[in-house]
């Protein structure tokens, strides 16, 4: 914004579109950049070569040519300066070329009364002047005469001439009327002749032949007439055509008070300086003409500019050379470029900004609307959506179960209608809907001996029971065990975890609706035996070069979800909630899905220098469980710890007594333990039972843990490996590595499962089951990891490396360490910093805050993070800015949106900043930011939103809204005017809201209160005709608000 140019109206006009910089900003830059090369200012206009007329730059000798115009240019301008100064003409006609024009035209007019000596004619006050005005009248009237002779003898065909006409009036004024004319043959010819030569029918009365005559003939005298006095006029004043002079009389008669003509009229030699100035005339349009070749802009510059120029131009036109191939492109480009670019000094970075800055103002004028929508308008859009769209998801789930409820309603009435009423359909339905609710009240009442799931969906309480019971979980196995092979039974199967199904198991549930959803994630473990199929090995080792049955994971078959994916359309689920730390999923997303998650950025801060954990005893669990909980990925390394026998027991201790730690401590965190074995997953519950064996407290405590639920779902302590692990997930998951050292200080780079092919699926799995804190319980560092040829075995090296670099606050290693994991990085844009990010960071770094840009290890990143000082452990706000990738967005819901309200769901304070309120007012958007990050509340005022009303099942119930406000009334602010008023009020909490709305009445005034709750809120008041209506009023007002859920 501040390379915007402070322009003139005027010069505002010359300003292209933002479209032409988009096509040519290119030949302006390397312009620019050819103009710098050579010594020169950056700005075009400011060069001599500027004024040159681009045509030049074409020309095939442009050297050559120009120095061929300008001599020539030089030496006109020579002439041009000798004759001003030979004649003394005033400067105020002669600095401009325009004005010697102007005096050249206006000598060409008087050019014939300065060769006559008439100039004095001009002037209408002189007795010459008067007397030739009044000769003037007179051969006007004698052409008028001639004039009009000439409409009397319109109708003749063809004139008889002067001669001819004489002759034949004498005999048609001696025949005409004679009673013997008949006799006369030349009177015959003539009547004949006149009858061919003229139109008799144009008149309704036929006149005669001597009449008709004698108009011709009046003609005749009347042009000798006026030709007489015009060659008496032209003699007397010596003149060669009296018109001529007529019209260049009364022509500058009129321009009488324009300077140049007065000039010239009152110049002491003005016939001489006329005549002069006629001669000299071509040598000006001559002039005129090469600085229009030789130069971009002549028109309005005085001579001694023209000279400038010319000479500014021969002294540069070395320079032409290099400049050449940069000003051809130039010449190419469209005019109001070239134009802008030579009258106005500008550089690359101001003619964008200003063009940019003209084209978003033209944009404004004809696009009123969105020049008036600004960082409020689209909030309180926002806010209309959030609302309308919790509720819609409400009232759809309302409607789904409303038509289940009514559909089992139907068909229970039609089972308890009379049969005359039912058509045959309705009739068979009747009877087997009857039967099938007998076989299910029969089965309600049992205790024993019931009928099998199989049998029941079978018969006709088959009907009965979808009715009652729609959705089923079930597994693969239990759909082929329980229900019919029917493709209609359903209208759909949903799939989840499919990765995991098996085909023989998977392809018999989908014949049991017509269509099927598959869901499932690739990246993670097929079918799989591992543990429980083969090995003899104590160590998990084996050789598995050329060893085909050792491939016990087949990534490419077998799976219902990859023949899925092969067979049918699919789309990616981008979005991760699980985790609350970016950093937990961030190694998975690089590593196995090339970054196209879309993960939460971090609010909390984890590049801070954290102290490496060391475990040397089972004793340090208490040092090191708070360690635990400061970080979202802590390392905890035991250098000293043995494996052997498949089992690491330091780990398993530790783990145990971490655990006991953090039940001893009450957290409400769920927790979960994963092992790289069996045999290691074993020694971990083995050390569990041991601790709580000298333990009782803890026994307890442990039992507790195993057994817990929440909301009715099952969040108790788990223990397993990596086999079993998929589909499980924890608020903290505690890894056991358990690979290491033996006890000869060895170690084999055999990892059991992980080795194997798609042993990186497992470690997909096991990377990513954390929802709060991981902890890595690990006998080895990743550098003591060396077979980074095996795929799984690198993968579980650099992801050592990336969860060590996470728990010592190393973030910069570990962001290599991700961007080292992504394959065809250039498909990936990386994160660009624009220019009002910038401005909008410096700004508030002005402030005192501390602010990042792009943070998110994902596509979605908080364009900047404010933190109220440097030592914040985490931002306090989040700002979304319009950028590309805002704009690149198709999916309007989820930018405006979801996006916001999934950073506030976990934690952050947001907003969005648009560029165009930016640009309009800077400092006041920086109030804006300020005043977002001082709130103590985020201000989620939600708004009335009306949707569509959906007719109810059950009717309506009578509410008492006396008792119902009574209830939720409660003391508030008194309304000033009305401080004597009793205020009852509702509140609305659903969805998230904080709203209340109360009333009172006031005498005949109906007085409403409503807004958010902690604030005064608005008032309305309404008077009505009496105390009653008001009454009526309130009561039907608080129904409705009851209605909407206010309680």
């Amino acid at each position: 914004k501040d390379n915007i140019l402070p322009l003139q109206p005027k010069q505002e006009e010359l300003l292209p579109a933002y479209k032409d910089w988009v096509s040519f900003g290119e030949v302006i830059i390397e312009l620019s950049k050819q103009l710098e090369e050579i010594g020169a200012e950056p700005a075009f206009a400011e060069h001599p070569l500027s004024k040159l007329n681009d045509q030049i730059y074409n020309q095939e000798s442009p050297l050559n040519y120009i120095e061929s115009l300008i001599g020539d240019l030089q030496l006109l301008l020579t002439t041009v300066d000798n004759f001003i100064h030979a004649n003394e003409i005033s400067t105020e006609h002669c600095t401009y070329l325009s004005q010697l024009i102007a005096i050249a035209d206006d000598a060409l007019l008087l050019s014939p009364l300065a060769e006559s000596n008439n100039i004095s004619l001009l002037d209408v006050n002189e007795e010459n002047a008067r007397k030739f005005d009044a000769e003037i009248k007179q051969y006007q009237q004698h052409q008028q005469n001639l004039i009009n002779a000439q409409e009397q003898n319109k109708h003749w065909l063809l004139k008889l001439s002067p001669q001819d006409l004489e002759t034949a009036l004498a005999l048609a004024l001696k025949q005409e009327g004679s009673f013997f004319s008949f006799l006369n043959g030349s009177w015959k010819n003539l009547k004949k002749q006149l009858q061919q030569n003229y139109n008799f029918a144009q008149h309704q009365i036929k006149p005669s032949y001597s009449s008709v005559l004698q108009f011709l003939k009046a003609e005749y005298d009347a042009a000798d007439t006026l030709n007489q006095f015009k060659n008496q006029l032209n003699n007397n004043y010596r003149f060669a055509d009296i018109d001529k002079a007529i019209v260049s009389i009364n022509t500058i008669r009129q321009k009488r008070g324009d300077q140049e003509i007065d000039y010239l009229i009152a110049h002491p030699n003005a016939a001489d300086l006329i005549k002069k100035l006629t001669k000299l005339y071509p040598t000006l349009n001559e002039l005129a003409q090469k600085l229009k070749l030789c130069l971009t802009d002549s028109d309005g510059k005085s001579f001694d500019e023209l000279r400038d120029e010319l000479e500014g131009i021969s002294m540069n036109s070395e320079s032409l050379l290099d400049l050449l191939p940069a000003l051809k492109d130039y010449s190419k480009a469209p005019d109001n470029i070239k134009t802008l670019l030579h009258k106005i000094p500008v550089t690359p970075l101001e003619t964008e900004a200003s063009m940019a800055n003209n084209t978003l103002k033209q944009f404004y004028q004809y696009n009123k609307i969105f020049a008036a929508t600004d960082i409020r308008a689209i909030e309180k859009a926002v806010n209309q959506i959030q609302n309308g769209y919790k509720k819609l998801l409400k009232l759809n789930a309302e409607q789904i179960r409303a038509s289940v409820r009514q559909r089992f309603l139907n068909h229970v009435e039609i089972g308890n209608m009379a049969i005359s009423q039912l058509n045959n359909e309705q009739r068979t339905f009747k009877k087997d809907y009857n039967e099938g609710r007998k076989i299910l009240e029969n089965e309600f009442s049992k205790s024993m001996r019931y009928k099998s799931i199989r049998e029941l969906s079978t018969k006709e309480s088959g009907l009965v029971l979808k009715d009652i019971k729609p959705v089923w979980l079930m597994s693969p196995l239990s759909v082929s065990d329980s229900l019919p092979l029917d493709t209609s039974y359903f209208d759909v199967v949903i799939f989840d975890e499919a990765s995991q199904i098996t085909l023989e198991e998977g392809i018999p549930a989908l014949y049991r609706s017509p269509q099927t959803i598959i869901v499932g994630d690739d990246k993670q473990m097929p079918p799989t035996n591992f543990f429980s199929s083969k090995t003899e090995d104590p160590d998990d080792l084996g050789t598995y070069e050329n060893e085909d049955e050792g491939e016990l994971l087949s990534a490419d078959a077998d799976s219902l979800l990859v023949q899925g994916s092969r067979k049918l359309n699919s789309t990616m689920l981008s979005w991760h909630y699980r985790s609350h730390y970016e950093t937990l999923i961030s190694y998975s997303n690089h590593a196995f899905y090339n970054a196209g998650l879309l993960t939460i950025p971090d609010k909390t801060v984890h590049h801070q220098q954290k102290e490496q954990i060391e475990v040397t005893k089972v004793d340090d669990v208490s040092k090191f469980a708070d360690a635990l909980f400061d970080r979202s990925i802590s390392f905890h390394y035991h250098p000293n710890s043995v494996y052997e026998k498949r089992n690491n027991q330091d780990e398993a201790n530790y783990i145990a007594n971490l655990v006991r730690e953090l039940l001893t401590r009450g957290i409400k965190e769920s927790i979960g333990i994963v092992a790289f074995s069996q045999e290691q997953q074993h020694t971990i519950e083995n050390a569990l039972t041991n601790l709580a064996a000298v333990d009782k407290e803890f026994e307890l405590l442990l039992e507790e843990a195993y057994n817990r639920t929440e909301d009715d779902q099952f969040v108790g302590l788990i223990i397993k490996n990596l086999e079993n692990i998929q589909g499980d997930e924890r608020d903290i998951i505690i890894m056991s590595v358990c690979y290491g050292y033996d006890s000869r200080k060895k170690i084999l780079m055999n990892f059991g499962p992980v080795n194997k092919k798609g042993g990186e699926k497992r470690l997909n799995v096991i990377f990513s089951r954390a929802k709060k804190h991981m902890a890595i319980v690990s006998s080895v560092k990743y550098h003591n990891i060396t077979n980074e040829y095996n795929e799984g075995a690198n993968y579980f090296r650099r992801f050592l490396q990336y969860a060590e670099s996470v728990s010592i606050g190393n973030m910069e290693m570990a962001r290599a360490i991700l961007d080292s994991l992504i394959f065809n990085k250039k498909e990936i844009a990386a994160s660009t910093t624009s220019v009002i990010l910038q401005q909008i960071k410096d700004q508030l770094q002005k402030q005192g805050f501390e602010v990042s840009e792009n943070v998110g290890q994902s596509t979605f990143k908080c364009s900047l993070a404010v933190k109220l000082k440097p030592t914040d452990k985490s931002y306090i706000l989040s700002i979304l800015i319009d950028d590309d990738s805002h704009y690149g967005n198709p999916n309007l819901l989820e930018q405006y949106y979801q996006r916001p309200a999934i950073l506030k769901s976990f934690g952050w304070r947001t907003m969005h900043l648009y560029a165009k309120d930016w640009l309009q007012n800077p400092q006041k958007m920086v109030e804006l930011i300020v005043k977002r990050i001082n709130e103590t509340q985020i201000d989620d005022t939600e708004e009335e939103v009306e949707l569509p009303t959906f007719d109810k099942i059950v009717e309506d119930q009578e509410i008492d809204t006396e008792q119902q406000t009574i209830k939720s009334a409660s003391t508030s602010e008194p309304v000033i005017g009305y401080e004597q008023a009793v205020f009852e009020r509702l509140i609305y909490t659903d969805m998230g809201s904080n709203k209340f709305w109360e009333s009172a009445i006031e005498d005949v005034k109906l007085i409403i209160r409503f807004g958010k709750i902690g604030t005064k809120g608005q008032v309305n008041i309404k008077t009505f005709s009496s105390q009653e209506l008001a009454k009526k009023e309130r009561e039907k007002v608080v129904k409705e608000k009851l209605n909407k859920g206010y309680r």
